[in-house]
């Protein structure tokens, strides 16, 4: 068999008949549903058709009903008018004749609540109906009113108003009565009750949200069948939009649907126009109400079309089932034979089935690309796969056999052939038994793939990993490969194991949390983190070498790959002397800079001193003149005060001001003197002297120059200032206005240090005759210093007080300047106690040698 059979079978008629069917499932269903839907769209609207119907109908009653209530008041007003008038005119209002024709009407009149005979002042006559207490006045009312000035008016009837005896609501009925000459005599009114009316609207059935409402003229709501909210709340109020555009057309009834502004209540409305009286009546019927049959009835028609669709559905799905079920086995035997197919003749490896006697029975096309043979070829030469093989590896071949068991494995066989195009070529050897359902073996698959790229790359691969190693082992940074879980040590190059001095034995025992356990967390961290994308770690730490040396390195990490393993790649580099070199040129900016602020200082108080000066040589002369006037005139004054006694001088006796004057004299040409002193002493402390030779000064001296700028100062930081200078102190040698700005940085630091101004400051000076050192101590009761702050405070750029404008640049200067005049600067501290602050400086006497300074002599004591 040289070539496999490929049905040509199509899928599609399963699909079709589904397709189908479906479709004809989804039409019966809409068919279904809309045959529900038309029937309860026309059930709806005959349920709003007979509504209508039923509004109108109730209009119409009442409208009759009104009618007859009003035809019957009418009556019965004009007769008791016509026995008023009689009585007003006569002999008297006969009340017995009229109470005997209103008891007979009053089985058909229980509308009426009473009837009043009024004159013409308003004054109440006659009840029927309801007693009067007290007298009754009606002459403010509005039926009053009209009837008054309408000659010729008949009936008047009032909006609704509260009886003001029984506080219930009533509609007024008034007829005038008019004298023999047609003058006003009175009126004759009866009261209609509206509970009495209600009870009648309330006996008819419009349902739980229906309403029965009267309207005046004016529209405005006379009466309202249910009551909402109380009738003082609605009493009077004005119809919805539909009802007035109706009315304003000059229809008398109409049907129309609205929703009523009262309750929010859609309802359908029927009203008429009550013929001859001022009244419509309003039947509505809720939409709620009459649609409540038809809502049942649409609940139950859905309930029926959805359980047939669900049946239909059902039924649909069943028989989709049954029609797969019934062809599954012939689409699974196309399905299987195309996939085959597929695989077998478009797979990129070279797929082949050999016979029980390993005779290739097929060979997929891939075999030309593979080999560089047709699958001819090997039908016909079934020896010709071995004699392209390599001789080198014909002994695999010979070992690898195909087995007839169904759990037989022969592993994979990776062989090298001579291509035909003169290339080797490796190929990767697959095979499995076939057998059939009855367990007999019918041949071997077997597929042939291609592996040479994958074998060149592995090899380039081998390759670059032995750069990779060359490169690890001769980089000049230490390098230090760790797990990236653990953190355990995987290897270290050659400059790791100099850097520390730990051989990889003790490396992999240590671990990085003993060789670098500063930052060792924080590499650990950021292996663990997902979120770092990639990005190498930068830091820098302090690590221990193997001897204690603390060496300072700049460390980087970053996660790779090998093999199988994750890895961190840490790189170190020592960088204690460039970090050494750094802080050499910072602190020689700091003198460059500092230079520079005291070049401008000094500038600047030049140009002060120069300023001042000139008014106070002023100050000076004209103290001197004011004294020799004063003396010049004391005399005349006094012969003066002999002559006319005692007289006064702004304010002061003249014995007073005799004492007093000379010593404001005093004090001016004092004051004039002591600016002087300041001017040249600023100027001396600001004078650059690094290109003067050294000369010998007096340190009691520079100690009081320095306490004569700090004057303010003192004052504003304690009370408790001393001072204890020793007499004849040697000699110093040096720059004075170096030494004196190293005295006012140590008491400028004393005097910030006190916590208020009860607390001291101790400035005193010494000599020590055994080391030929002169002694400067300045001493606090300030707040102290723990040991760490003890050994940074000559850092530069290291202060306490950053916050408060500190650079950090005072302590370091004055150090050096020290140690230049060969001398030291010492501290002592305790916290909570106060600092003292050490100077020792080299006495300049002949019994010292030249080249002897107080740093040689404490070495040597």
């Amino acid at each position: 068999m040289k070539e496999l059979p490929c049905p040509a079978h199509k899928l599609g008629n399963n699909n079709t008949f589904i397709k189908r069917l479906i479709i004809a499932t989804v039409l019966i269903n809409l068919s279904v549903i809309s045959l529900a839907g038309v029937s309860l769209y026309r059930n709806r609207l005959e349920h709003r058709e007979q509504a209508e119907v039923n509004t109108r109908n109730l209009s119409h009653v009442f409208e009759q009903y009104v009618i007859g209530v009003l035809d019957r008041i009418d009556l019965v007003l004009s007769a008791v008018e016509f026995e008023a008038r009689k009585g007003i005119f006569g002999r008297g209002l006969d009340s017995q004749a009229i109470n005997s024709y209103l008891g007979r009407e009053r089985a058909h009149l229980d509308e009426i609540h009473d009837l009043k005979v009024v004159n013409a002042q308003g004054e109440a006559i006659y009840s029927f109906g309801a007693e009067m207490h007290k007298p009754l006045n009606v002459s403010d009312l509005d039926y009053f009113i009209r009837l008054r000035k309408s000659p010729n008016g008949t009936m008047v009837i009032s909006k609704p108003v509260v009886g003001r005896l029984s506080g219930k609501w009533y509609i007024i009925v008034a007829q005038r009565i008019n004298q023999p000459d047609g003058t006003f005599a009175g009126v004759v009114t009866a009261s209609i009750s509206l509970e009495r009316l209600y009870k009648i609207f309330s006996a008819v059935n419009v349902g739980k949200h229906g309403s029965i409402v009267l309207r005046d003229a004016d529209l405005g709501l006379v009466l309202r069948y249910p009551e909402l909210a109380g009738v003082d709340n609605v009493m009077g109020s004005n119809p919805s939009r539909e009802f007035g555009e109706l009315v304003q057309t000059g229809q008398t009834s109409d049907t129309y649907t609205a929703r009523s502004f009262l309750d929010n209540v859609e309802r359908t409305f029927s009203y008429r126009k009550v013929s001859g009286y001022p009244f419509y009546v309003v039947v509505g019927l809720a939409t709620a109400d009459y649609l409540a049959e038809w809502r049942s009835e649409t609940t139950q028609e859905t309930a029926f079309v959805v359980f047939f669709c669900l049946i239909t559905s059902i039924a649909a799905w069943l028989a989709c089932r049954e029609w797969q079920r019934k062809n599954s086995a012939m689409q699974d035997l196309i399905r299987q034979k195309a996939i085959y197919h597929t695989i077998a003749d478009y797979t990129h490896a070279w797929e082949f089935w050999l016979d029980p006697e390993e005779r290739f029975v097929y060979s997929s096309p891939s075999c030309k690309r593979v080999t560089g043979y047709e699958a001819d070829a090997f039908y016909t030469d079934q020896d010709l796969l071995r004699k392209i093989t390599l001789p080198e590896d014909l002994d695999k071949c010979a070992g690898h056999h195909h087995d007839s068991r169904p759990d037989a494995t022969n592993g994979n066989l990776v062989i090298r052939i001579r291509h035909g195009d003169g290339s080797v070529r490796w190929l990767e050897h697959v095979c499995q038994p076939i057998m059939d359902e009855s367990g007999t073996y019918l041949g071997t698959r077997g597929s042939n793939r291609d592996i040479t790229e994958r074998k060149q790359m592995e090899e380039a691969l081998i390759e670059i990993g032995e750069h990779f190693h060359q490169i690890f082992m001769q980089n000049w940074d230490a390098v230090l490969l760790l797990k990236q879980e653990t953190l355990e040590v995987i290897d270290a190059n050659p400059a790791m194991i100099e850097l520390f001095g730990y051989s990889l034995p003790e490396l992999h025992a240590l671990g990085p949390w003993q060789i670098i356990p500063d930052i060792a967390g924080e590499i650990h961290r950021f292996a663990q983190d997902p979120a770092q994308g990639g990005e190498p770690f930068l830091g820098q730490t302090v690590g221990t070498s193997k001897d204690g040396t603390q060496i300072t390195i700049s460390t980087k990490a970053k996660l790779i790959r090998l093999g199988e393993v994750d890895a961190i790649y840490c790189s170190f580099r020592d960088i204690s002397e460039r970090i050494r070199l750094e802080m050499e040129r910072q602190k020689n900016q700091a003198k460059l800079i500092h230079a520079n602020k005291m070049t401008s200082l000094g500038m600047l108080v030049s140009g002060i001193a120069h300023e001042i000066n000139n008014p106070n040589q002023y100050i000076s002369i004209n103290a001197l003149l004011l004294d020799e006037i004063w003396r010049d005139a004391l005399a005349i004054l006094a012969r003066h005060q002999e002559e006319h006694g005692e007289f006064l001088l702004k304010g002061l006796p003249f014995d007073q001001a005799r004492e007093a004057v000379p010593r404001l004299l005093n004090g001016l040409s004092e004051g004039s003197r002591r600016i002087t002193l300041i001017v040249n002493n600023l100027k001396d402390f600001s004078r650059d002297d690094s290109g003067r030779h050294e000369s010998t000064f007096d340190l009691n001296k520079t100690v009081q120059d320095a306490l004569q700028i700090l004057t303010h100062h003192i004052h504003k930081h304690t009370d408790e200032f001393r001072i204890d200078l020793a007499e004849e102190l040697p000699l110093v040698k040096g720059r004075p206005q170096q030494i004196e700005q190293v005295i006012i940085n140590l008491i400028t630091n004393a005097l910030q240090a006190l916590p208020d101004k009860t607390k001291g400051v101790m400035v005193s000076t010494a000599f020590e005759q055994q080391d030929g050192c002169i002694v400067l101590t300045v001493s606090d009761q300030g707040s102290g210093m723990t040991s760490n702050l003890m050994e940074r405070i000559t850092e530069p750029f290291f202060s306490t007080k950053l916050d408060q404008g500190g650079t950090g640049l005072g302590l370091s200067i004055s150090a050096t300047i020290i140690k230049e005049h060969g001398g030291t600067l010492e501290f002592e501290s305790e916290p909570g106690l106060g600092t003292t602050a050490t100077i020792r400086l080299p006495a300049a006497h002949e019994n010292m040698p030249g080249n002897t300074t107080c740093q040689q002599a404490r070495t040597a004591g």
